[in-house]
């Protein structure tokens, strides 16, 4: 899962998909800062058998800066099968707003 406060309109090129999220200066800093957390609950790991998955935000585990209130943060995945990680397919974005 990634993130970015730049929209979904922009799509950046992964592999053989369009991530449907503007990459910028916040995905770098969701990767090392926030990456496997218990404020990401189920943001990285496995599909269940239709493709889905749950990921929830803890919102309060995040200590988000008061000026970033009310932020729109769009979120994008990349899902890939373990036999061939180079076969990456992009999932649909999602705008949450941090409250």
């Amino acid at each position: 899962m990634l993130m970015g406060i730049s929209g979904q309109v922009s799509k950046t090129p992964i592999s053989n998909c369009l991530l449907p999220l503007e990459v910028d200066w916040t995905t770098p800093i969701f990767i090392n800062a926030y990456g496997p957390s218990p404020a990401f609950k189920d943001f990285i790991g496995k599909l269940d058998s239709i493709g889905n998955a749950d990921p929830l935000i803890n919102w309060k585990l995040l200590n988000i800066p008061p000026e970033a209130v009310e932020l729109r943060i769009t979120f994008s995945g990349l899902a890939f099968p373990p036999s061939n990680p180079s076969f990456v397919q992009c999932t649909n974005a999602m705008d949450a707003f941090n409250p």
